[in-house]
């Protein structure tokens, strides 16, 4: 009888402590409901400034940061703390942005582009597809942006756009990123069905692309020029193969009922799928290096040269590649002589 009597008495407590429970909840919940009853616009309260998603930000080196995400969200800051809701006019997910000197650029779903010189005033400009778009960059020039199906849109000012993607045959793809060095573009996206690599192209206009071999089975998500090398990102694989592995040993490889909680709880997979995140973009981040700088080598043809022996004693060494277009060996030669070096030499390759 004590037995019982206690476990009742637990069972009332929780009772009690449920009712608490959402009595408090309309506490909170009711003065929104009569709010909202009371008119017809709707204001987001939590969390602030508004709750999307936000896919990209772009700073313009003066003092203004620029945020795009879903729903046509903008956000604009001059600290990157305090950040103000600003009105796109498209409900159209935003997916890139990018400062191009004068003005900010804005691309996303259904081919959306919208520009704005300070990040507080956008117009909506005609597209030339109704693809999605994923990234957009600025070449000192022109603009260009990338998307859905191997999409590549250019423009001289952000108003007028070409579509040259009937022009491109190097890939159908989706791409989502794209980037500049100085001397050409590099497009980087899904994995291609023909090579089973990521794709990876570039071009030095923005119109004539060139595919490029890829070092990696992984869609890449983003590309950026660090002023030496390219680094691309597949950080996305590791998440979706932590995921699954996971997911494998939980559901089928060795289920445990732990208190009848589904055999998928996902939750518990999130920190090792935070690090394998962390660890295929690191490694996605050395094989482009790699890759770019042709390495390993563990032979060059400068090594032969007896003086570059002392390179790292008491010399430097410059070298000037032959297969450059603009080489023209005789005046190069003259050029170095006239500087006044220990010696000039030509190197066999």
């Amino acid at each position: 009888m004590k037995t019982t009597s206690k476990n009742a008495w637990w069972r009332g407590r929780s009772t009690q402590g449920i009712w608490l429970l959402a009595c408090l909840s309309s506490l909170l919940v009711l003065p929104q409901l009569a709010l909202a009853a009371a008119g017809v616009d709707w204001q987001w309260v939590n969390p602030l400034p508004q709750g999307n998603n936000l896919n990209a930000v772009a700073y313009d080196g003066v003092g203004t940061y620029v945020s795009v995400g879903m729903d046509g969200a903008i956000l604009s800051s001059a600290d990157g703390a305090s950040w103000t809701v600003q009105t796109s006019g498209t409900t159209s997910e935003l997916q890139a942005v990018a400062w191009g000197g004068t003005q900010f650029a804005a691309v996303g779903d259904a081919g959306a582009i919208l520009t704005s010189t300070d990040g507080v005033n956008w117009t909506a400009q005609t597209s030339t597809t109704a693809q999605n778009l994923f990234g957009v960059v600025w070449d000192g020039g022109q603009w260009v942006a990338v998307g859905a199906a191997g999409t590549v849109l250019s423009s001289p000012d952000g108003v007028n756009w070409t579509d040259n993607s009937p022009g491109i045959t190097v890939t159908t793809q989706d791409l989502y990123g794209v980037t500049w060095n100085g001397a050409q573009f590099v497009a980087v996206g899904a994995v291609d069905t023909v090579s089973t690599v990521g794709t990876v192209i570039t071009s030095p206009d923005g119109v004539t692309w060139t595919a490029q071999d890829a070092v990696t089975l992984n869609d890449l998500r983003g590309v950026v020029w660090s002023g030496s090398q390219f680094v691309a990102v597949g950080a996305a694989v590791g998440l979706a193969t932590a995921f699954a592995l996971q997911y494998w040993i939980s559901v089928y490889s060795y289920p445990l009922n732990i208190g009848g909680r589904p055999l998928n709880s996902w939750p518990a997979f999130v920190p090792v799928m935070f690090e394998l995140t962390v660890l295929f973009a690191s490694f996605s981040a050395l094989g482009g290096m790699l890759f770019l700088n042709r390495l390993p080598r563990p032979h060059h043809p400068l090594f032969a040269v007896k003086q570059f022996e002392r390179v790292t004693v008491d010399r430097f060494f410059l070298l000037i590649k032959s297969d450059d277009d603009k080489f023209d060996h005789q005046p190069t030669r003259a050029f170095l002589e006239g500087l006044g070096p220990h010696e000039v030499l030509d190197v066999d390759w």
